[in-house]
């Protein structure tokens, strides 16, 4: 698992307990996904007027013609179907966006927050 983090510090209004949960899930999510020598990203990225915490990782992907953030939903032969429907939930209490889609190879789930006012 690689970290990237532009700048070091970031600040974001949330609750903590939450984002830890966000993160841990689609940890979770890509670590199932990916093979024993898979590669993980996860990435903190300032933008001029949001942040954005970007977990990728270089596994199967997921076919996208579903919608992944609904409840029990799985591909998975031994998943719950809640890891991001859980993350949407909690995106959408703070008024953040989630984003995901498959990449070559792999899979991405982005996370946009607004910056403080």
């Amino acid at each position: 698992i690689t970290t990237l983090m532009e700048p070091p510090t970031l600040k974001v209004s949330a609750d903590h307990d939450l984002l830890k949960r966000v993160v841990s899930n689609l940890l979770k999510n890509a670590i199932e996904a990916t093979s024993v020598t898979g590669n993980i990203s996860i990435k903190a990225i300032e933008q001029p007027d949001s942040y954005w915490l970007e977990v990728l990782d270089d596994g199967i992907g997921a076919d996208e013609k579903l919608d992944l953030t609904q409840p029990y939903l799985t591909t998975k032969k031994a998943g719950t179907g809640l890891v991001l429907a859980i993350v949407k939930k909690v995106c959408e209490a703070h008024g953040w966006t989630l984003s995901y889609g498959n990449l070559q190879p792999g899979f991405f789930a982005r996370i946009v927050m607004m910056k403080d006012q």
